[in-house]
């Protein structure tokens, strides 16, 4: 049983590798990482509850129990600074407006944040009990084997596909994915359907220095060969992505690697002992194939599009100078972050609070003494949705403060101790050489943490845990004792354990179907919003419904407020809902969705602030200025208004590919302003006749732009034929519309124009 039990943590880990890799849902609001995370927190329910299984059997057997492993304790600090925050959150001392069953809002969210950390933290305590043999470690490997390999070639048909335009990639082929780019052009060339590129590089980074220890003790050569080829591949995939975090990743893991290999072999044994030598002919054939393998990556990222004149080399030139977009950004964030960190420095804002208080922050410092400075740094951002720092140490030093931070590398500390004295005491050279390339694995986690942030990307993430784990499991037998001398101990105290491990286990599996179900509902809904001719009333069920199941979920607290707005038009239960999304939601849309809400409660003033701020973080951004339009148009500032409405126009023909969803409106308002507040009747004309244009096949509900043309036809430009074609226009959609009254008045006026017609004649 406990063998069986063992085979099933086991399987239930190598399924995660390939679920968090692969899982692709597109009813998703982000469409690459929230399904992963769910599919990461389900399988730690999984492998926890199997676990309290296996624990619960042990007892009743009056076995000695494999506890977690005990770096675990130096994390216990980190528990009571979130049970800190959580209890200022429900003693009232840290403001929270709203409250779902009894429990405020705002620790709905943390629970949902801190779900996956949870995960993580089950999964390094399960592989280290559950490959504790080389054969079991050799099986992981075997899998991590065909996982980066269908990675690796999904990546190098993508790039063909990019280059050559033949359907050659599967993945595109089914039509299972979307690139995000957030505006990098290179990388948009060079793949497709992937994902962010970044992704890739990262996850290509951690994974190759297990794969590399395992092709280094294997002893058939033609799987030799196989790893060394995925080995050049991945290189040449990972430099090509351009990704500058996964390169110093891969840098440092490398240097791990061989700093505590060097270590091993002249302290533990004698080279000769083991045959681990190579010739001089093939170490610098492997030099030449990697120099050039490099080169060809190097080549493949210095194709640039047209329009963008640096070179990949010039990129590389501009960060090691400490300039450049990637240097800025990440600059603009450190920034933003260590003065969110100033308010709290010991323990933090609290979990997930960086990305929910961003915005915010950066207000402060674009309103602040050197808002001029920043506001340039803030035309670099790729995007507003910063949902991290891309800096993993100052990412916990924001949220959990430097008590959470020094808790935090110490826990990475104690086990870099455990790993490496556990290297140093093996025996086979074998054995040492794959736990050296796990632990350099996770090295190149830690490296990239410096410039990115690995351990909140579901891919990456599942392996640093389960390479941790596995670099600190001790082998059986490591544990010298009697097992009489702690039987007892064990059954009194693992009882418990087992009990709140099945518990916790229940709750993240029931959490994760939860997620997913909202997931899809709120998908759904939202898309029911957009689209015309969706049901909204079924629209506001579901995302209603996902609020419910999924409190700590901004998304579905923001479309409900869209549906308020847009649907029932009622301005104050939106701004009640984007209310509660300011705790919930990172998306920057609440902004501007406020902005409108307050414009048609009429509170001017406040909606000029908000447009006023996004304007300045955005001021391409479509609606921004169609909503500054609105507002000078209510103040009377006609000729400002259109411009602004000019310039609404513009940022939507520039994003052809989403488009706004007030271009109709803008060109009425525009058109209508023209006519009446500022007398230019042929320009007003120009703008109507360009709604028309815009509107197509489709019938409005109400001819205005038919019926002013046919009106400054017949008064303004005396044009009789066009002004009887479109009151005819108009004629015909009021009679569809079964507007009688209009259409009698409509007739009574083309009676008009055909009187004037026999007058001339």
């Amino acid at each position: 049983m406990i063998r069986f039990l063992r085979c099933g943590l086991q399987c239930l880990v190598g399924m995660g590798c390939f679920l968090t890799l692969l899982l692709f849902d597109r009813s998703a609001f982000q469409t690459f990482r929230e399904p992963k995370f769910l599919a990461f927190v389900w399988i730690g329910g999984a492998c926890l509850l199997v676990w309290s299984l296996l624990l619960f059997y042990q007892a009743v057997q009056k076995k000695s129990v494999s506890w977690p492993p005990s770096p675990l304790i130096a994390l216990i600090p980190i528990a009571f600074i979130v049970g800190i925050r959580f209890w200022d959150i429900q003693n009232g001392i840290t403001t929270s407006s709203f409250e779902v069953d009894d429990i405020p809002l705002k620790i709905h969210y943390w629970i949902h944040v801190l779900l996956p950390s949870v995960a993580w933290l089950i999964l390094f305590s399960v592989s280290s009990f559950c490959f504790r043999t080389s054969a079991s470690q050799r099986k992981l490997l075997g899998t991590l084997f065909v996982a980066l390999s269908l990675e690796v070639v999904i990546v190098s048909l993508e790039m063909v596909q990019n280059q050559t335009g033949l359907q050659v990639n599967p993945v595109s082929l089914l039509s299972q994915g979307e690139i995000e780019v957030f505006g990098q052009t290179v990388k948009e060339r060079i793949f497709g359907t992937i994902g962010n590129p970044n992704w890739v590089a990262g996850y290509i980074a951690v994974a190759l220095f297990p794969v590399i220890a395992w092709g280094l003790v294997l002893r058939n050569r033609w799987m030799k060969s196989m790893v060394f080829i995925l080995f050049l591949i991945s290189l040449f995939v990972l430099v090509s992505t351009r990704s500058k975090g996964a390169f110093l990743a891969v840098t440092i893991g490398f240097l791990h690697f061989g700093i505590i290999a060097f270590i091993y072999f002249r302290t533990r044994i004698r080279p000769q002992s083991a045959n681990v030598g190579f010739s001089r002919g093939i170490v610098i054939t492997v030099s030449m194939l990697v120099f050039l393998v490099l080169s060809c990556g190097f080549l493949m990222a210095n194709r640039t599009v047209i329009g963008e004149g640096d070179s990949y080399l010039a990129h590389w030139a501009e960060t090691l100078a400490l300039r450049g977009d990637s240097i800025t950004v990440r600059a603009l964030l450190a920034h933003c972050g260590f003065e969110m960190w100033s308010h709290s420095p010991w323990l933090g804002l609290g979990p997930g609070e960086f990305k929910i208080q961003f915005l915010d922050a950066l207000r402060d410092l674009v309103e602040g003494a050197d808002g001029e400075q920043i506001q340039a740094r803030v035309a670099r951002l790729h995007s507003l949705r910063a949902t991290h720092l891309h800096n993993e140490y100052l990412q916990t030093m924001v949220e959990f403060g430097i008590v959470g931070l020094l808790f935090v590398e110490l826990f990475f500390i104690w086990c870099q101790c455990r790993a490496f004295r556990l290297i140093l005491e093996t025996k086979n050279w074998q054995t040492a050489l794959l736990r050296v390339g796990f632990l350099s694995g996770v090295w190149a986690g830690f490296g990239g943490s410096l410039f990115d942030y690995p351990f909140h990307r579901p891919a990456q993430a599942f392996l640093l845990a389960v390479f941790l784990g596995v670099s600190i499991s001790r082998p059986f037998g490591y544990v010298s004792g009697s097992p009489s001398s702690i039987r007892k101990l064990d059954r009194v105290t693992v009882i418990p354990f087992v009990v709140f491990s099945f518990l916790l286990s229940i709750h993240l599996l029931w959490q994760s179907e939860a997620k997913y179900v909202g997931q899809h509902l709120g998908f759904w809904g939202r898309t029911s919003l957009e689209i015309a001719g969706g049901d909204r009333n079924k629209a506001f069920e579901a995302l209603a419904t996902a609020q419910d199941m999924v409190p700590g979920e901004g998304e579905y607290t923001l479309w409900l407020a869209y549906y308020y707005l847009t649907a029932k038009r009622d301005p104050n239960l939106a701004i009640r809902q984007l209310r509660r999304a300011r705790e919930t939601s990172d998306n920057p849309n609440r902004v501007l969705l406020e902005a409108t809400a307050q414009l048609e409660r009429n509170d001017i003033q406040t909606a000029a602030q908000l447009v006023r701020f996004v304007e300045i973080l955005e001021p391409h951004k479509v609606g921004v200025q169609f909503q500054k339009a609105q507002i000078l148009q209510k103040q009377g500032r006609w000729e400002e208004a259109c411009r602004a409405y000019l310039g609404e126009i513009h940022n939507a023909q520039k994003s052809l590919a989403k488009g706004s969803p007030h271009l109709e409106k803008a060109y009425l308002q525009l058109a209508s302003i023209l006519e009446k507040e500022i007398g230019q009747y042929a320009e007003a004309a120009k703008y109507y006749r360009k709604f028309l244009e815009l509107l197509g096949d489709r019938i409005p509900t109400f001819p205005e732009a038919q019926l002013r043309l046919g009106d400054l036809s017949l008064n303004r430009f005396h044009d009789l034929d066009s002004a009887e074609s479109y009151y005819r226009e108009a004629l015909e959609i009021f009679k569809k519309n079964g507007s009688a009254q209009e259409a009698d008045e409509v007739e009574k006026i083309l009676k008009d124009i055909q009187n004037r017609r026999n007058q001339f004649e």
